[in-house]
């Protein structure tokens, strides 16, 4: 009978190592998917920094782009003026010397 409990203790002293095995094995993958995760959430973070700056960006020129279309205009209303105004001083010029 010394053999069967002897026989018995090995089996379950192998299937504790066993179980410590396979428990040190999913603990090792856990912590591997772990850095994953949080090498993924990192990443993450930078590219919804770097969105958010674009987007920033983005804004800021739109701005600048809505102030250079203003200006155009007024520099092109401006110029219809100085034509216009040219205009005028050539008809009235153009009367002086003719008089």
């Amino acid at each position: 009978m010394s053999s069967a409990v002897g026989s018995s203790k090995r089996r379950l002293l192998q299937d504790i190592e066993n179980q410590r095995k396979a428990l040190g094995d999913a603990l090792a993958e856990a912590t591997e998917q772990t850095k994953a995760a949080e090498m993924a959430n990192n990443e993450l973070a930078q590219i919804k920094a770097e969105y958010e700056d674009v987007k920033t960006l983005e804004e800021r020129h739109a701005q600048r782009i809505a102030t250079l279309l203003e200006d155009q205009v007024n520099t092109i209303r401006n110029l219809e003026e100085v034509v216009q105004k040219d205009r005028i001083w050539k008809v009235k010029f153009g009367r002086m010397f003719r008089e």
